[in-house]
């Protein structure tokens, strides 16, 4: 019999970065996954999920927007610095030192070198035992031209370095014991 995990392994999707808060206290990770909610393509939503312990998810909730990043395979350190920093203090601020920022519309930071960018506002917001999901319509969109693919987790993790892999394997069993607590103690 074929396993869950042997069908999610041919999926491949984008990896995103996802930035709230503000210039001044900004906050950003890497999402569990972005997907597209809508079929309208001049008011686009989409369906953000998030592990609720993170701060990025508070900060969302307190400026009701976000942005959404698409990088091209040049941008991977990112992942490492997005995925790798957790917390509620000056930790977080360091993912984007040195960063090209710029505030969004609403004010949320937008990495300028990102190869796509949609500045979005929260629409609603859902609750699951272990993570928020944000219904977001997006508002601005930003395209380098690029024309590569989006980086996606199969061309990061072929390139990686091993030491890369093991700590952000690492943090993935970490955050799957958490996740699965919250899951068991749901009501």
């Amino acid at each position: 019999m074929t396993t869950a995990a042997a069908v999610l392994s041919r999926l491949d999707p984008p990896l995103w970065i996802v930035t709230s808060g503000s210039i001044d206290e900004p906050a950003g990770l890497v999402a569990t996954f972005v997907t597209q909610a809508s079929l309208d393509r001049e008011n686009p939503r989409f369906l953000v999920g998030l592990a609720k312990p993170h701060h990025t998810c508070q900060t969302i909730v307190k400026c009701n927007s976000l942005v959404l990043h698409l990088l091209e395979d040049s941008e991977r350190e990112l992942i490492f610095r997005f995925a790798s920093r957790h917390g509620f203090d000056d930790v977080n601020r360091d993912k984007f030192h040195g960063l090209s920022i710029k505030p969004s519309q609403h004010g949320v930071p937008r990495l300028v070198d990102a190869m796509s960018a949609l500045e979005c506002h929260l629409v609603k917001t859902y609750e699951t035992p272990d993570r928020f999901l944000f219904l977001v319509e997006a508002d601005a969109a930003f395209d380098s031209g690029s024309t590569q693919q989006p980086l996606n987790w199969s061309r990061y993790a072929a390139t990686a370095a091993p030491a890369v892999l093991q700590l952000l394997g690492t943090l993935l069993r970490e955050d799957t014991i958490r996740d699965n607590k919250m899951i068991a103690n749901a009501p």
